[in-house]
C-alpha cells in the first residue's frame, strides 16, 4: 500500500508497527529455534500469542490506511500489552524484564494514545501484576522456580509500576503538549506561507492580481497562442480620481477603486485576466481572434467605468482613458510600454477615449523623451529666449501690445519646433518653473519697453496646469511688484480649452488676477467647442481668433457669418478682438471688414529677440 496519501502522524504510526512486527517474527523464529534444538513442542502458548499479535498489528495497519488512527492505535497498544502479559506469564512471572517493559508500553501510550487508552492499560497492568501475585495463580505458572518471591515483592512491584506510570503520564503529558504547539505552530506557519504567497500576487485593497502575477498569467497565455491568435492588452487610466479624492476623502477613492475592479472583473470574459497596477491604473490582456473584439471590447470597459459609482450614498460618475497594444512577441514590460504610450496619448485627445498603439506613436514617445532630456535644466543652463511677436491696431497700424513666445535657441541639436516642446513643457511639472521664467523675463522686457517710451502691454501665454498651482496668482503679482510694472501691463493669455474645462481652483486665480488688474485673453478661439456662457461670466478683455478660423474665410463664405457672430458676442462682452495669423493684405482686409480691433501674424513681422523687438518699437516699422 502506499503511504504517499497519509499523514506524517500516520506514516510514523505504521512504521512503528511494522517494526513491532518484524521484533515479534524475530520472537517467533527464536521460539521455532529453540524448539527444534530441545526437541519440545511448537505450539507453545507463548508461540501461539505472539503469532496472534503479529497477525493483530496487520489489522492495525489497516485501520491506518482506511483512516481509523485511533482504532489502529488502541489495536497496536492491546496487542503488544497482551502479548508483554503472556511473556511475563509463560516465562517465569514477574522479573526485571517486565518491569521495564510495562513502563515503556505505558509511556508508548501516553506519547501516542488517547487518554483512554492509557487509562485502561494502566488498569490492566495493575489487576495483572495483583493476579501474578496470588498463590493459586502462580501455581499455574510454568516456571514456578522463579515465582515464588512474587508474593514477598509485589509492593515494590507495585511501587515501581506505579511510580513509572506516573513518570511515564508526566513526561508524556509534557511532551504531548509540546506536540500539540509544534503541529500548532507548523500549521499557522503553513497557513503564513499560504497568505503570503497569495499576497505576493494580489492587491490587497482590490482582491485583483497584482503587476507581478499579472506578468506570469501574461506569459502563460502568450505561449499558447495559436498562428491566429495575439494578446490584446489594455492600459486603463482613471478620469477624475483625483476630483474624487479631493471631493470626499481617500476612504471614497479607496472604495471607489474597489468598485471598479469588481466591475471590470464582472465585465470581462472567463479568459480574460484583471490586474491592477498602482493608484487607479489597471491592465487587461485577453486572446483575441478577431479584430473587431479589440475595440468592442475597448468600448464595454469605457461603458462599464463610466456608469455612476455610489460612494457612500453620494453618486459620482468617472471616465476611463484606455491605451491598446496587441502582440503576439512582446515581453510583459515592452507590451506595458507600448500600451501606456497609448493611454496617454488618449488622454491628449481627451477624456473618456482609448487610443490603438502604432509605430508613429513610439517615435513619438521617443521625441518627448529627447524633448524632456534636453529641457530638464534648461532655464538653469539658459537655452531659452524669449522672442516677441507685434499686435497691430487694424485702423491706425500702430504697435498696440507684444505676444512673448518662447524659443529654445540651445542645446536643441534636433531643431525642435515650438510646437514640438511646448506640447512636452505644459503635460508636465517643468511648465512651472519655465513658466515662471518666461512671465518674469517677459514682465523685464515690457519694463524696459516703458523706459524707452513705449507704453504698451506683454502678453504671455499660461496653461490651465499653471494656474491649478494655489500659488500662481501671488506669485504674478509678486513679480510685477519687485519690477515696479503696472498689472495692466500685463496678458495672460488662455486656450478656448479653458472655456470647456472649467475649474474653481483656476477660476480662483483668475480672479485675483483680474481684480489685481491683469488682462485676461483667449487664444486660438475657433478651434474647439467654447462655453459662451463661461465666457461671458470670465470678463475676459481680449478674445482672439485662431489663425486656422481666419484662413477659413476666404474659402467658405458662411464662415463669414459664424466670424460676425463670435465678434458680436466680444462686443457684448466688451472685449476686443484680434485676428491671429494675418498674412497677407487680403487676411487683413477681411478681418477688418468684420470688425476686428486688431490683427497679429508674418505680415507684418514673425516674432523676434528683445533687441529685434524694440527696433520694432523704435522705427514703427509696422506700417
Amino acid at each position: 500500500m502506499l503511504t504517499r496519501n497519509l499523514t506524517y502522524s500516520e506514516q510514523r504510526l505504521v512504521k512503528t508497527i511494522r517494526f513491532t512486527q518484524l521484533a515479534m517474527m524475530l520472537v517467533v523464529l527464536n521460539y521455532i529455534f529453540e524448539s527444534v534444538m530441545s526437541s519440545t513442542a511448537i505450539l507453545t502458548p507463548n508461540f501461539i500469542v505472539m503469532v496472534s499479535a503479529t497477525l493483530l498489528l496487520e489489522r492495525s495497519v489497516r485501520l491506518v490506511y482506511e483512516k481509523k488512527q485511533h482504532q489502529a492505535f488502541s489495536s497496536f497498544l492491546a496487542a503488544i500489552t497482551f502479548a508483554l502479559f503472556v511473556a511475563m506469564a509463560f516465562r517465569g512471572g514477574l522479573h526485571s524484564a517486565g518491569i521495564v517493559g510495562i513502563p515503556v508500553v505505558i509511556l508508548f501510550g501516553v506519547l501516542y494514545g488517547r487518554w483512554q487508552d492509557v487509562l485502561w492499560l494502566l488498569a490492566c497492568v495493575l489487576v495483572f501484576i495483583v493476579l501474578l501475585a496470588q498463590p493459586f495463580v502462580i501455581a499455574l505458572l510454568p516456571s514456578a522456580e522463579v515465582t515464588g518471591t512474587v508474593v514477598h515483592q509485589l509492593p515494590i512491584v507495585l511501587l515501581v509500576i506505579c511510580v513509572g506510570g506516573y513518570i511515564s503520564w508526566a513526561i508524556g503529558s509534557d511532551m504531548r503538549q509540546a506536540f500539540r504547539t509544534l503541529h500548532a505552530e507548523t500549521i499557522n506557519l503553513l497557513d503564513s506561507k499560504e497568505s503570503i504567497s497569495r499576497l505576493s500576487k494580489t492587491d490587497f485593497l482590490t482582491g485583483l492580481v497584482n503587476a507581478k502575477q499579472g506578468c506570469v498569467d501574461y506569459k502563460a497565455l502568450l505561449a499558447g497562442l495559436n498562428k491566429e491568435q495575439r494578446v490584446c492588452f489594455y492600459f486603463i487610466d482613471l478620469d477624475g480620481f483625483k476630483e474624487v479624492n479631493d471631493l470626499f476623502d481617500h476612504k471614497a477613492g479607496d472604495e471607489l477603486l474597489v468598485l471598479v475592479a469588481e466591475r471590470l472583473r464582472q465585465a470581462v470574459e472567463e479568459t480574460a485576466y484583471v490586474c491592477r497596477l498602482s493608484g487607479d491604473e489597471f491592465i487587461i490582456f485577453f486572446v483575441a481572434n478577431r479584430d473587431s473584439e479589440v475595440i468592442e471590447f475597448a468600448e464595454k470597459i469605457l461603458d462599464t467605468v463610466s456608469q455612476p459609482h455610489n460612494l457612500f450614498g453620494a453618486s459620482a460618475q468617472i471616465t476611463a482613458s484606455i491605451g491598446i497594444a496587441t502582440t503576439r512577441r512582446h515581453a510583459f514590460s515592452d507590451i506595458r510600454k507600448k500600451a501606456s504610450m497609448a493611454m496617454y496619448q488618449s488622454k491628449r485627445q481627451g477624456k473618456g477615449r482609448y487610443y490603438l498603439y502604432t509605430d508613429a506613436l513610439e517615435a513619438q514617445y521617443m521625441q518627448r523623451i529627447y524633448i524632456l532630456q534636453g529641457l530638464k535644466n534648461g532655464v538653469k543652463e539658459g537655452l531659452f529666449e524669449l522672442h516677441f511677436q507685434p499686435k497691430v491696431d487694424l485702423d491706425t497700424r500702430q504697435i498696440t501690445g507684444m505676444e512673448a513666445l518662447i524659443r529654445w535657441t540651445k542645446g536643441n541639436s534636433r531643431n525642435y519646433t515650438p510646437d514640438e516642446f511646448m506640447s512636452v513643457i505644459e503635460s508636465t511639472d517643468l511648465v512651472h518653473e519655465i513658466g515662471s521664467w518666461v512671465i518674469k523675463e517677459a514682465c523685464i522686457a515690457c519694463k524696459k519697453w516703458h523706459e524707452a517710451g513705449h507704453i504698451l502691454p506683454v502678453a504671455v501665454n499660461v496653461s490651465a496646469l499653471q494656474l491649478l498651482r494655489p500659488n500662481f496668482a501671488k506669485s504674478v503679482l509678486q513679480v510685477l511688484s519687485s519690477l515696479g510694472l503696472d498689472a495692466r501691463y500685463l496678458e495672460i493669455e488662455l486656450t478656448e480649452r479653458f472655456l470647456v474645462e472649467k475649474n474653481d481652483a483656476v477660476e480662483k486665480q483668475l480672479e485675483s488676477l483680474r481684480l489685481a488688474g491683469v488682462s485676461l485673453a483667449i487664444d486660438d478661439f475657433g478651434t474647439g467647442y467654447s462655453n459662451v456662457s463661461y465666457l461671458m461670466n470670465l470678463e475676459a478683455n481680449v478674445l482672439k481668433l485662431d489663425k486656422s478660423f481666419v484662413d477659413s474665410l476666404h474659402t467658405n463664405a458662411s464662415m463669414q457669418s459664424v466670424a460676425k457672430a463670435i465678434i458680436e458676442i466680444a462686443r457684448a462682452g466688451q472685449m476686443k478682438v484680434v485676428a491671429e495669423g494675418l498674412e497677407t493684405l487680403a487676411d487683413i482686409k477681411a478681418v477688418t471688414e468684420l470688425g476686428c480691433d486688431a490683427g497679429q501674424g508674418y505680415y507684418w513681422s514673425k516674432p523676434v529677440n528683445q533687441q529685434q523687438a524694440m527696433a520694432l518699437l523704435d522705427g514703427e516699422m509696422c506700417a
